[in-house]
């Protein structure tokens, strides 16, 4: 009886035994060679102030970029699927929708649209350790390092570098006077560091003007009025939006255009201010520090591959998107995509873990096909772009005035002092 009873406890442990083995191998299996869509994880403001610039500007580049990796097969075989989420341009909505997107998909790595929400959620992103991507890049997101990796130039640095550009090429006595317009909003004040350290590094080389404008003004010319009163050499332009239009129209109605140089942050191509303006030649003259190519590029295969993108899905319906603002905001796309294919085809999808990928960003360089210069992070730094370029409208185009030269970075230890 007793040896009855021993083999019947023998065949029950080894049949849960086998049972736990085959589960075991049964979910490395599922893990490695899944079946079913990836799902893609991204917030974006869908309601509040930019919803209507995000809808129309940003979110139409992102869904093209995904739909031709979709028609090219996938990534391993697999389809990506979006799942959206409403940042309302607030850093408040940061930490609960981060908390459900961790809860209802864990990602191993996700596209953060926007500079409201990615500050909001910065500490709980680098507490999950997983890696996001994101378009805009502010100070608080990536210093001190983090999980944040960026395919822009951080704003202080673009700033930085316009106003060396404007005092190296400076040829008339005395000194530079260079203005700086800025929206009132977490995205644009992103830019405060830089200015700030141009304030403390640079007073003895130029004059410098700054004025906020509210996200919601309709009426610019007060401000415009004040600005031609400064009578500035140059004017920048941070962030506005669609205020960019009203600027620049009220500027050449003003006369203003005719004494300054007016330039655009790396928010957009020129192709996407031109349906904000209302004005004649308004866009005559605007200059743009940018790490992305004008769609005018010729040879450059990433500006090929984004121009044809828009052929594509839209014909020749709407405006002709540049690559700027049609690259730009795929760029983070590009990005988390190449991660996974790299990772996917090299281990299988078993190792698209969050670690893994964090590696990939911190070790690896990513080539656009000259849609950028190449996107290159570090242990210690969390701003992609290397090189950036110079683009002038002229004649209904974007033209290249300098070509790929080394982006002026101020070290973010030193940035931080001037937060």
């Amino acid at each position: 009886m007793k040896t009855q009873v021993r083999i019947a406890i023998w065949l029950l442990v080894a049949s849960l035994t086998l049972g736990i083995v085959a589960a075991g191998c049964s979910q490395g299996q599922k893990a490695a060679s899944p079946s079913g869509p990836y799902t893609y994880p991204m917030w974006a403001d869908f309601t509040g102030p930019s919803a209507s610039m995000y809808e129309r500007d940003f979110i139409p580049t992102i869904k093209d970029y995904v739909n031709s990796v979709n028609d090219a097969g996938g990534i391993g075989g697999r389809k990506i699927e979006f799942r959206w989420y409403d940042s309302k341009n607030a850093a408040a909505e940061g930490p609960p929708l981060w908390a459900k997107i961790v809860s209802e998909v864990n990602p191993p790595i996700m596209y953060g649209l926007g500079t409201s929400p990615n500050e909001g959620a910065r500490s709980f992103i680098d507490k999950d350790k997983i890696p996001v991507v994101s378009a805009n890049t502010s100070l608080k997101q990536v210093y001190p390092p983090g999980y944040i990796f960026t395919t822009s130039i951080g704003y202080s640095d673009e700033f930085a570098n316009i106003a060396k550009y404007v005092v190296k090429n400076w040829k008339k006595p005395g000194k530079p006077k260079l203005a700086i317009l800025i929206l009132e909003h977490p995205a644009g004040r992103a830019v405060d560091p830089g200015v700030n350290w141009v304030k403390a590094n640079m007073a003895s080389d130029l004059d410098l003007v700054v004025d906020y404008l509210p996200m919601t003004a309709t009426d610019v010319s007060p401000y415009l009025n004040r600005l031609k009163s400064a009578k500035p050499d140059w004017v920048h332009m941070m962030l506005l939006a669609a205020l960019t239009g009203l600027v620049l129209d009220e500027a050449t109605n003003l006369g203003l255009k005719d004494s300054a140089t007016f330039s655009l942050v790396n928010w957009t191509s020129m192709y996407g201010v031109k349906p904000y303006t209302k004005t004649p030649n308004a866009l005559d003259g605007l200059t743009q520090f940018t790490h992305i190519s004008p769609s005018t590029r010729t040879g450059s295969k990433g500006v090929e591959e984004a121009n044809a993108r828009w052929q594509k899905y839209h014909g020749d319906a709407g405006r002709p998107y540049g690559a700027g603002d049609y690259g730009l905001y795929s760029l983070p796309a590009i990005v988390t995509v190449k991660a996974l294919q790299a990772v996917v085809a090299e281990k299988g999808w078993a190792a698209a873990t969050k670690e893994n990928l964090y590696s990939y960003l911190q070790t690896h360089e990513v080539e656009t096909g000259g849609l950028t210069g190449p996107l290159k992070w570090s242990e210690t730094k969390r701003t992609g772009p290397t090189k950036m370029n110079i683009v002038a409208w002229k004649d209904g185009k974007e033209v290249v005035q300098a070509d790929w030269f080394d982006i002026f970075e101020i070290p973010l230890e030193e940035l931080q002092k001037y937060q």
